[in-house]
C-alpha cells in the first residue's frame, strides 16, 4: 500500500496522519509530503492504522509517538503526565530575560513544582546552560512531583538530556517535603509551578483531555485550590526572597488577586500577571 493510499482515507487531521507515518518510518514530515507514491509494508499499514484508531478515541498525539516537543527538546511523555503545552515555554522565556537582567547573580535555588515529565525545569536548565552558564554552574535545580509514576517518566527525561547529575527529583506535596534549607538560605529562590488550574467543567470541555492524567488537570471549582494551599505554605514557612513564577487560566486573575490579599495580605509582597502570545493572561509573577 502507497503512502498516499494509507492518507486518502479519511481518519484523523491531515497534518497529524503524516506526523504518525513519518515517526513510524523514521523520517520527517517533509519527507512524507514528498515521497507519497512509496510502498510501505503489512507491519508500517498495521501500526498506522491501530494508531490512528486510537487517535480517533482521543488518545493525544504525543502519547502515541511516546514524546512531545518543547523548547527545541523532545520530552518523553505517556498516560502519567501532562502532555507540555507550546504556552507553558513563555515560562522558560520570561525567566532567562529576568535572570539575564539580574547580571549581579550568579546563583540561585531552582524548584520546579509539580514537574511531572520534567519539561520546564529540563528546558530551563538547558537554556542557562548554553546561554548562562555562571548561573547554571552555580545554581542548583530541583523538580518535585506528589505522584510517584510522574517522577519516574521526569527521571527518565532528566537522564535523556544528561542533567542528572545537575536536577535533583524528590517527591513533596507542594513545599511539604521539601528541607527549609533549600527554601531559606542565602541563595535567591525561583519556584516554577504548572499545578492542575482547569474546574472539572472545563476538563471535560476537550475531549483529548480525558486521556491526561486528571490529577494533574483539575481541582476544585475554580481551578485555583492548588495554588491557595501554595500560598499558605509559603506564608507559614516564612518563605521570602523569592519569585513564583505560576501558569494559570485567564480567567483566573481575579481569583489570584483574591488569594493573595486574603493570605500574603501582611507581606510586601509584588503581585504581576504576564500575556502569552495571543495576548492572554496566562501566568503569574509572585515576587518578594
Amino acid at each position: 500500500m502507497t503512502l498516499k493510499t494509507l492518507l486518502s482515507s479519511p481518519s484523523i487531521n491531515q497534518a497529524e496522519a503524516e506526523t504518525i507515518l513519518a515517526f513510524l518510518l523514521g523520517k520527517n514530515r517533509e519527507y512524507i509530503i514528498a515521497h507519497q507514491e512509496i510502498e510501505v509494508g503489512k507491519k508500517i499499514t498495521r501500526d498506522y492504522k491501530r494508531m490512528v484508531k486510537k487517535r480517533q478515541k482521543h488518545y493525544p498525539l504525543a502519547y502515541l509517538l511516546g514524546y512531545k516537543e518543547f523548547y527545541g527538546e523532545k520530552i518523553i511523555v505517556n498516560k502519567h503526565v501532562l502532555v507540555p503545552r507550546p504556552e507553558t515555554e513563555g515560562m522558560i522565556d520570561y525567566l532567562l530575560t529576568y535572570l539575564l537582567n539580574n547580571k549581579n547573580k550568579k546563583s540561585y535555588n531552582f524548584l520546579d513544582i509539580g514537574t511531572g515529565s520534567g519539561a520546564i525545569i529540563i528546558a530551563l536548565a538547558k537554556v542557562l546552560k548554553n546561554q548562562a552558564k555562571e548561573i547554571y554552574e552555580n545554581s542548583n535545580f530541583l523538580a518535585t512531583d506528589i505522584s510517584q509514576s510522574a517522577l519516574k517518566v521526569a527521571k527518565e527525561n532528566i537522564k535523556k538530556q544528561r542533567l542528572d547529575n545537575k536536577i535533583k527529583l524528590q517527591k513533596s506535596d507542594l513545599l511539604k517535603q521539601i528541607p527549609l534549607d533549600y527554601l531559606k538560605n542565602n541563595k535567591p529562590l525561583i519556584i516554577t509551578a504548572n499545578l492542575p488550574y482547569l474546574s472539572p467543567e472545563e476538563a471535560k470541555k476537550e475531549p483529548t483531555i480525558s486521556r491526561e492524567p486528571r490529577l494533574a488537570l483539575s481541582t476544585g471549582l475554580n481551578g485555583v485550590k492548588l495554588y491557595k494551599r501554595l500560598f499558605i505554605m509559603i506564608k507559614k514557612k516564612n518563605i521570602n526572597h523569592f519569585l513564583l513564577l505560576c501558569e494559570i487560566n485567564p480567567t483566573q486573575k481575579k481569583s489570584i488577586l483574591k488569594l493573595k490579599d486574603e493570605i500574603l495580605k501582611d507581606r510586601s509582597i509584588n503581585l504581576n500577571f504576564l500575556q502569552d502570545l495571543s495576548q492572554q493572561t496566562r501566568f503569574f509573577l509572585l515576587q518578594d
